[in-house]
C-alpha cells in the first residue's frame, strides 16, 4: 500500500511540474512571472496615425506593470536589439518600385533581427512579425508591402510567408466595411489554446493572409499542416481574397477565393531554438487600426485580450528543447510524460 502511494505521489508531482508549462495559468498571473526583468522592443514604421497611439501606450503599460521594461526603437540593429527578450515588428509601407525607402525593412535590418532571434545567450525570446494588405487604390500602392515583411521571415528561417494580397469579409466586419474583417475563427491545437481562450472577435483592418512553405512549395495553411506551425486566428467562412491589381502574383491562393483564411499563426523550433514566432496579417499594436482595439465602429471586440494572451504564450518557454529540429516540443513532452507514467505503473505492478 505504501509503495502504491509513493508511485502515485511521484506521478502526481511529475504531472504538475510538466503541466505548469503546457497548460498556462491565467495570462495576468502568468505574465507577472514571465515579464519580470524582461525587455520588449517595439519597432513601428507607422508613426502618423493618432488613433492607434493609445494601443502602444496601453500595451507597454501592461508589460511594465508586470515587472518588465518596454522600449520604442527606431532602427533594427545589434545595438537596438541588445538585451531584448521580445520584439514586435509593425508592417512596412513599401513603395511602388520595391526599393528600400525609409519605411521599408532593409536586408541589414532583417539580418539583425535574425541574429538577435537565434542568439540564445539571454534565454527565451519571442518575435511578433506583422504585415498588412498589398492593395492599390486611389493612386496609392502598397503592392510590395507583404513581400517586404516576408523578407524578415525568410531571413529568419521561418516557413511562414505573407501573401501579396488583400482579404475581406462582407458578412462579418466593423462598420459595414468588408476590408475591416472581424476574425472569429480560432485554431484548435492545444498548444495555442491559451492564445484564444475567450476570444471571439478581433479586428483585422485591411489585412493580407498567411501561407506556408513545404520545402520550397507554397501551401495554403487552411488545408496543409506544417510541422511546428499552428494557425491561431482565421477569418469567418465568408472571407474572400480581393486583389484588384495583381501587381505581384499570389503564391498559394487565387483572387476571389473564399473561406477560412489563416490570418495569425505561431511557429516553434526556428533554427533549432526553443524561441517562438507569431506572424499576423496586420499590426497587433500601433499601425493604422491595430488588432488591439476592443471596440471599432460599434463592434465589441476582444483585441487587447487576444494580444495579451498571445504575447504571454510567446514568452512562455516550451517544456523542453527540440531533440530533433522540426519536432513539436510540447508533443514530445507529453509523450515523455505518458512514458514515465506507464513506467511507474508497470514498475509498481511487478513488485506486487
Amino acid at each position: 500500500m505504501l509503495k502504491n502511494k509513493k508511485a502515485i505521489l511521484m506521478l502526481s508531482v511529475l504531472v504538475l511540474t510538466l503541466s505548469i508549462g503546457f497548460f498556462p495559468l491565467n495570462h495576468s498571473t502568468r505574465a507577472q512571472s514571465l515579464f519580470e526583468g524582461k525587455v520588449v522592443a517595439f519597432y513601428n514604421v507607422y508613426t502618423a496615425f493618432s488613433q492607434s497611439a493609445p494601443s502602444v501606450a496601453e500595451f507597454m503599460d501592461w508589460w511594465i506593470s508586470n515587472g518588465g521594461t518596454a522600449n520604442n526603437i527606431t532602427d533594427l540593429t545589434a545595438d537596438t536589439l541588445a538585451n531584448t527578450h521580445a520584439l514586435i515588428l509593425n508592417c512596412p509601407d513599401a513603395d511602388q518600385d520595391e526599393s528600400h525607402s525609409i519605411t521599408n525593412f532593409t536586408m541589414a535590418q532583417a539580418q539583425a533581427v535574425r541574429d538577435w532571434f537565434l542568439d540564445t545567450s539571454i534565454g527565451h525570446k519571442f518575435l511578433w512579425s506583422s504585415s498588412d494588405s498589398s492593395y492599390t487604390y486611389a493612386g496609392y500602392t502598397d503592392a510590395y508591402r507583404s513581400n517586404n515583411a516576408s523578407m524578415i521571415l525568410e531571413v529568419l528561417g521561418s516557413v511562414l510567408r505573407y501573401e501579396p494580397s488583400s482579404v475581406e469579409d462582407p458578412d462579418y466586419n466593423t462598420g459595414g466595411g468588408a476590408y475591416r474583417p472581424i476574425l472569429n475563427t480560432t485554431g484548435t491545437d492545444p498548444i495555442i489554446a491559451s492564445c484564444v481562450e475567450n476570444v471571439t472577435a478581433v479586428l483585422a483592418h485591411s489585412p493580407t493572409l498567411l501561407y506556408g512553405l513545404d520545402g520550397t512549395t507554397p501551401v495554403a495553411l487552411e488545408t496543409t499542416t506544417l510541422p511546428n506551425v499552428y494557425p491561431i486566428l482565421m477569418t469567418g467562412a465568408a472571407g474572400i481574397i480581393n486583389d484588384p491589381t495583381l501587381l505581384d502574383p499570389m503564391q498559394a491562393h487565387t483572387n476571389g477565393q473564399e473561406g477560412h483564411f489563416v490570418m495569425v499563426a505561431g511557429e516553434l523550433g526556428i533554427g533549432g531554438t526553443t524561441h517562438k514566432l507569431v506572424a499576423s496579417s496586420c499590426a497587433p499594436i500601433g499601425g493604422y487600426n491595430p488588432m488591439w482595439f476592443d471596440e471599432h465602429r460599434g463592434s465589441i471586440l476582444n483585441g487587447s485580450l487576444f494580444i495579451k494572451q498571445t504575447v504571454t504564450w510567446g514568452m512562455t518557454p516550451p517544456l523542453i528543447p527540440p531533440p530533433i529540429p522540426g519536432f513539436p516540443f510540447e508533443a514530445i513532452a507529453l509523450g515523455l510524460l505518458a512514458t514515465l507514467g506507464i513506467g511507474l505503473v508497470l514498475r509498481n505492478r511487478r513488485r506486487k
